[in-house]
């Protein structure tokens, strides 16, 4: 039985078709299907249309049909029989197929589509890594007018509803298990990938939990010790075979979905009683994360004056030059998602808006620190639900 609709999240697509005289929505990336159907694809060539009335349409391949039918809010689900039989029809000519029969049903003539997007991340699934050029370079013989609605995508989707930022609460409940599993295992004598390894299959068991079906995360990024902690390239700083000793400063980067909708975390550990510089860096960005949200105002502010008021913060502290990337970004249907909290940025914060917080300083000789939780964004000035309430200090 299908799940119930997000009402919330159909009526901001329909109102922004409407508002833009297209008939139709059609999502091709995952994230997007998941967006408007309620379901993350199992597959490469899962797409979704979603009509200004507000019918939505799944194609999908025969073998995720009784998935879609149990999981998703879709009206009609179109299944195909790729690789069903030996002379199985091509992905590509059948789904083109099935988009032109939803287009004879109910009259598409202009429809938009998530033509321009990419996927800030180290490490993705094929059915995420899928460019879909081959279908996308097929839409305009299937409608009368295709416009790239990619920029529209982005700027409703950054306004969670109510059933998203309870998906990306289980999100983080298992990303929580992850987090303990680190902090209770950070110790002298352990390998940066022995823990990291730790922390992804505590993540990965959580399978089943809420009835979350799947769980992916890019490889838990530990770095230990000055030089490793300094440098602040979150997407390269995989674990190595570097035994963490005494003294160190440890941090965990972990980014990862249930059922795609992510979590991006930060947590750091010393093996043993914090050094005073450290703890000082460590005291500075609290504080600089509790300025950014004290400056904002909804609907007004914008990623640089949020940075700005972090950042005074970090420069009163002594550790101006120390600061080498912004402080936040929206997230949810992926890692990072259009937009950011940052110097010069004119990305405007408005309620529903779920980000990151993640103000870092970067000393060599000392290493880096970065304290990054996920935030909630409110209606009144200076308030922002924590969403990642589970620990976070330098010793537990």
């Amino acid at each position: 039985m299908p799940i119930a609709k997000d009402a919330e999240r159909l009526a901001s697509l329909t109102q922004a078709l409407n508002t833009h005289a297209l008939d139709a929505f059609v999502f091709l990336h995952p994230e997007n299907v998941l967006l408007g159907t309620g379901i993350l694809p199992g597959s490469t060539y899962a797409f979704a249309v979603v009509t200004a009335d507000g019918s939505v349409t799944l194609i999908t391949p025969w073998w995720r049909e009784p998935y879609d039918r149990a999981d998703s809010w879709a009206d009609e689900i179109l299944a195909y029989d790729w690789m069903k039989r030996l002379d199985s029809p091509d992905p590509v000519s059948a789904t083109g197929g099935l988009l032109k029969e939803v287009q004879r049903k109910h009259g598409l003539s202009r429809i938009g589509y998530d033509h321009r997007f990419g996927h800030y991340s180290a490490t993705r699934g094929a059915s995420e890594c899928s460019t879909y050029y081959d279908i996308k370079e097929r839409l305009p013989a299937i409608f009368d007018a295709v416009t790239d609605a990619a920029p529209l995508i982005h700027e409703v989707r950054a306004v969670k509803t109510t059933h998203e930022v309870g998906k990306i609460k289980t999100a983080l409940e298992i990303a929580g298990v992850g987090v303990d599993i680190f902090y209770r295992n950070v110790h002298a004598g352990r390998r940066e990938c022995e823990l990291a390894a730790m922390v992804r299959y505590a993540t990965d068991m959580k399978v089943g939990y809420n009835g979350v079906r799947f769980i992916d995360s890019d490889p838990p990024q530990i770095t230990s010790g000055p030089e490793r902690t300094a440098v602040a390239g979150t997407m390269t700083n995989h674990a190595t075979d570097r035994v963490m000793m005494p003294g160190d400063v440890v941090m965990l980067e972990y980014g990862g979905h249930a059922d795609g909708f992510w979590w991006d975390l930060t947590r750091m550990a010393t093996i043993g009683k914090p050094p005073d510089t450290v703890q000082d860096i460590w005291n500075v960005l609290r504080d600089a994360r509790q300025a950014a949200i004290d400056a904002y105002v909804p609907g007004q502010s914008t990623g640089d004056v949020l940075f700005k008021a972090a950042f005074t913060v970090m420069k009163k502290g002594g550790y101006a030059e120390y600061v080498v990337h912004g402080i936040g970004h929206p997230l949810g249907f992926s890692y990072h998602e259009e937009g950011g909290i940052g110097t010069g940025s004119s990305y405007v914060v408005k309620p529903g808006m779920v980000t990151s917080l993640e103000p870092g300083i970067y000393v060599p000789d000392i290493g880096g620190l970065r304290v990054e939780e996920m935030v909630l964004w409110g209606d009144k000035p200076g308030q922002a639900e924590v969403l990642s309430t589970f620990p976070n200090g330098l010793t537990l």
